[in-house]
């Protein structure tokens, strides 16, 4: 009954699961092999074995230099937009660089959808204005300015997650959906409302 889009990585990419991401994470970009998982990358979208780019992004507290990981994310966007893919993206203080890589590099529709967000409502709401979507993990069961942050934005711009798989996913929707003042049934049917939206231009079958 769960719906899950699972991240992998071009050089360890595994053909096993219905539906899954690929890209170059931030923290595990190694320039000696860039080119070729890149090349690699664009196989797997080309194939249909994917239906998002990511997770990829920007980190400023990772070792790797800002600078490399800049233009490993801007190469990852313009495949994104080259073939019209959703972008999963891991950002951690550098949420302006990255409104201005979308700005950049891809269309106004190219839904990119922030991974584990976890700021306050006012960096949630500029970064829907920017045309993002936010997934909340398991920090939404314990942090009052990240449920403050849940509660005040557009339920079409929301997903859940397990991210580090730290709490069961049935949690995160039952506690998300008391946090709404909803039922199980309508938050499952506004999600994958969300889902087949961003969504609605990979090859994906489900009711």
């Amino acid at each position: 009954d769960v719906i899950s889009i699972v991240n992998q990585y071009p050089k360890d990419f595994e053909n096993k699961f219905n539906l899954c991401s690929v890209g170059i994470h931030p923290w595990f970009i190694d320039t000696e092999t860039l080119a070729d998982e890149l090349q690699k990358m664009e196989q797997i979208i080309q194939d249909g074995k994917c239906v998002a780019i990511g997770e990829c992004g920007l980190d400023k507290k990772t070792e790797t230099p800002y600078k490399i990981q800049r233009l490993v994310f801007s190469k990852q966007l313009e495949l994104a937009e080259q073939y019209q893919m959703p972008v999963v993206v891991h950002c951690v203080s550098s949420f302006a660089q990255v409104i201005a890589s979308k700005n950049k590099l891809v269309s106004e529709s190219l839904p990119l959808i922030i991974h584990g967000f976890a700021k306050k409502v006012e960096m949630a709401q500029q970064l829907i204005d920017h045309g993002f979507h936010l997934s909340f993990g398991s920090n939404l069961l314990k942090s009052k300015t990240l449920q403050n942050s849940f509660k005040n934005i557009a339920l079409d711009k929301i997903f859940l997650e397990t991210g580090s798989h730290d709490e069961p996913i049935e949690k995160i929707y039952d506690f998300a959906a008391k946090l709404l003042q909803m039922s199980i049934d309508d938050l499952n049917n506004q999600i994958h409302f969300n889902f087949k939206t961003v969504f609605q231009n990979q090859n994906i079958s489900i009711n």
